[in-house]
């Protein structure tokens, strides 16, 4: 079962990060639905003065439009950029990390503030297509396994069942200590469509904490 999914984001944070420019053509095929017909829009989403809309999965949320938006292959590879820093020395759970990240979709990532302003704060969500059976909490359970091999990463407290616009969620805060710095980064997963999706807020105090749970709080859903 495809349970697994990696959200990082903290190269935007704490560490210089790499950029680029382009635009996906061509989404993921989307193998919950019988037709290959869903564009990289709908799939992917968009965002429009603060709003963003993804019609294949079926929600929008907002943003102030101060935010800075990062589109899905920018955030794509910012994401898996942190990751790599996430790695420990277990060869075996790199492994799985590196398999995870292939079956994995960003969506999109919003920053409050300028890439590289110290104490910054992220909202990213990502989604796995995922087999019968898969639940939200058998996915958070899946990746927080996996990201706390490494010993600088740990669960700070699980938040259980999670109520948001009337859908439920499962949810865990962890702390992360990397290269002396320490962040928190905030897990919210919920099932759409066949996919797992991951709404992750990183940041490094309650303010931070607060501002992208308005984000998340904003959510709306179609399906």
């Amino acid at each position: 079962m495809r349970i697994l999914r990696y959200s990082v984001f903290v190269s935007l944070i704490a560490f210089s990060s790499i950029w680029v420019v382009g635009q996906s053509n061509k989404p993921p095929v989307p193998k919950a639905v019988d037709n290959t017909s869903v564009s990289a829009t709908d799939f992917f989403g968009t965002a429009v003065n603060g709003i963003y809309t993804n019609r294949f999965l079926g929600f929008r949320l907002s943003a102030p439009e101060k935010y800075i938006f990062i589109e899905a292959v920018q955030a794509d590879i910012e994401s898996r950029a942190g990751i790599e820093m996430l790695k420990g020395g277990n060869n075996a759970a790199n492994k799985k990390i590196d398999e995870a990240l292939a079956k994995q979709v960003t969506l999109f990532g919003w920053l409050e503030l300028p890439q590289g302003t110290p104490g910054n704060s992220v909202i990213e969500a990502l989604a796995v297509k995922q087999g019968k059976g898969v639940t939200a909490p058998l996915a958070l359970a899946a990746s927080t396994r996996m990201i706390t091999t490494n010993p600088d990463v740990r669960i700070e407290r699980s938040l259980g069942n999670v109520k948001i616009s009337g859908r439920d969620f499962s949810g865990a805060i962890l702390r992360l200590k990397l290269n002396g710095i320490e962040l928190y980064q905030e897990y919210y997963i919920t099932m759409l469509r066949g996919y797992s999706v991951h709404f992750t807020l990183t940041y490094f105090n309650d303010e931070g904490r607060q501002k992208m749970l308005k984000v998340l709080r904003s959510i709306e859903f179609s399906k």
